[in-house]
C-alpha cells in the first residue's frame, strides 16, 4: 500500500512538473530576453536625438530621432520583432533616411532600453501603446509640425502587430509596410518560435502550450485582427514575406492580406528567404520595391 502512495506521489510530481514545464515555455515564448545592440545610428552616418515618452499604462519608451534639417518626404516609424531593439532596425533606417523620409526607431517596452513590465506583452492589443505613445510624441516635435506631417508604419515579424493594429484605427495614417506577418494564427506561431528556441521542444504536448498561450494571452487576438483588416480596408499595405519563413509561414499574411478590401495593396513573396532575411538577400530590390510603394501613396496625396 506504501509502494503505491509513493508511486501515486512520485507520479503527480512528474505531472505537475509536466504541466508547469509548459506553462514555463509558454511564458518564456512571449517575454524573451531583452537585447541591446551597441550601434547608434552616428555608425550609419545620420545625425540622431534621443527620446523617451510613456504609454497610457505607465510605461518609458525610449527611441531614436533621424530627423533631415531641410523637411523631409515624410516620416516613417518602425516597429522590431519580438526579442530585438530598435538597433536592429538600422540597417532599414539607413536607405530609408537617405530617400528623403524622417525616421523614428524605438524599443518596445521589455526590449532594448525601454521599460521593462513582466508579462506585460502578454496582451496583444496592449502591445499597441508603445505605437500609439511614439506616435502622439512625434506630433508634439517642432520638426513635426514645420514637415508635410505624413506619417507611414513600418514593422517586422512580430512588430506587424502593433504596425497593423495602429494602423487600421488611426485613418491619417498614410500606409503601412509589413515584413514577415502579420499572422492570422497566434498559437501557430508561438509554437514555430518554440521549435526554433527549444531544442527538446517534442517533449511540448502542443494542446498544453496553446492553451497557457491563450492564458497568457488572455484578450482575443481573433477579435484585435479583424478589427485591424476593417480599418485596413481602401487603404495602402504592402506585405513582404520570406517564402521559406519557417517561423510565421507566409500563408500566415497572405491570409490576412486576402481579406483586406483595399486596391492599394501589394505582395511580395520573396523566393528563397527565410525569416526577416529578404532585405539581406536581395537588397536592391527590397529597397526598390519599398521606395517606389512610398513614393506612390506617400509622395503625392
Amino acid at each position: 500500500m506504501m509502494v503505491l502512495k509513493i508511486i501515486a506521489v512520485v507520479l503527480l510530481m512528474l505531472l505537475l512538473f509536466y504541466v508547469g514545464l509548459h506553462a514555463f515555455y509558454a511564458y518564456k515564448v512571449i517575454n524573451p530576453k531583452k537585447s541591446k545592440n551597441p550601434k547608434t545610428p552616428a555608425d550609419y552616418d545620420m545625425k540622431y536625438v534621443d527620446f523617451e515618452t510613456r504609454t497610457k499604462n505607465g510605461l518609458t519608451i525610449r527611441g531614436w530621432y533621424m530627423v533631415h534639417e531641410t523637411g523631409a518626404k515624410g516620416i516613417l516609424i518602425l516597429s522590431h520583432n519580438v526579442g530585438a531593439n530598435k538597433g536592429k532596425m538600422l540597417q532599414y533606417a539607413k536607405f530609408l533616411y537617405t530617400a528623403g523620409y524622417h525616421i523614428v526607431l524605438y524599443d518596445l517596452h521589455s526590449h532594448g532600453e525601454s521599460d521593462h513590465e513582466r508579462l506585460e506583452f502578454r496582451t496583444v492589443s496592449k502591445s499597441q501603446n508603445d505605437l500609439l505613445a511614439v506616435i502622439d510624441k512625434v506630433k508634439q516635435e517642432t520638426w513635426y509640425q514645420n514637415s508635410n506631417q505624413k506619417i507611414g508604419l513600418m514593422g517586422f515579424s512580430l512588430g506587424t502587430i502593433n504596425t497593423v493594429g495602429v494602423y487600421g484605427m488611426m485613418p491619417e495614417i498614410k500606409l503601412a509596410i509589413t515584413d514577415c506577418g502579420p499572422f492570422a494564427e497566434l498559437n501557430e506561431t508561438f509554437y514555430r518560435t518554440l521549435k526554433r528556441t527549444v531544442p527538446k521542444y517534442k517533449i511540448i504536448w502542443r494542446p498544453l502550450f496553446n492553451l497557457f498561450i491563450k492564458i497568457w494571452l488572455f484578450d482575443s487576438y481573433d477579435e484585435y485582427m479583424s478589427q485591424a483588416i476593417k480599418g485596413m480596408a481602401s487603404r495602402p499595405l504592402f506585405v513582404i514575406h520570406g517564402q521559406k519563413d519557417f517561423i510565421i509561414l507566409p500563408e500566415q499574411s497572405k491570409s490576412i492580406y486576402d481579406k483586406i478590401q483595399s486596391d492599394k495593396k501589394e505582395y511580395w513573396l520573396v523566393p528563397g528567404s527565410y525569416h526577416l532575411t529578404a532585405y539581406n538577400l536581395y537588397k536592391k530590390e527590397y529597397e526598390e520595391k519599398v521606395l517606389s510603394f512610398l513614393e506612390k501613396y506617400m509622395g503625392n496625396n
